[in-house]
């Protein structure tokens, strides 16, 4: 693989991961709580990863040619982020015990993790 076409698209993947999306909202839910916040950031590093096989291998080429699985793969995502958000309206109007005081951090890392990793895997679809 020529360098240049390398280097250019880690850029591109590069600015892709800067703009604001479904992964920056996950890591902005768990950044109090540091080791739920690292599972899922590996969990999105691995939802990055299985994108980059399905491009590299042509996955993604034979799943838009059949537009009943395009449509199926598309549907499970968007299930997957109405969940999210019906959890995000959920604990929005849930009431706050006491203003001022933080919530407990607790949670473990594979939550984060699968949380990251099913966010990127469903989020751009």
């Amino acid at each position: 693989m020529n360098l240049s076409l390398l280097v250019t698209i880690g850029l591109i993947h590069l600015v892709a991961l800067a703009s604001p999306g479904p992964d920056i909202a996950l890591m902005l839910r768990f950044a109090a709580q540091r080791r739920v916040a690292l599972g899922a950031a590996f969990g999105i590093a691995a939802g990055i990863l299985v994108h980059s096989i399905l491009s590299l291998t042509g996955i993604g080429l034979l799943i838009q040619g059949h537009p009943l699985l395009f449509t199926l793969v598309r549907l499970a995502g968007a299930v997957y982020l109405g969940w999210l958000g019906w959890g995000a309206l959920q604990a929005a109007l849930t009431p706050v015990a006491a203003p001022g005081i933080p919530a407990a951090a607790g949670g473990r890392p594979g939550n984060g993790f699968w949380s990251g990793f099913n966010t990127n895997l469903f989020g751009y679809v």
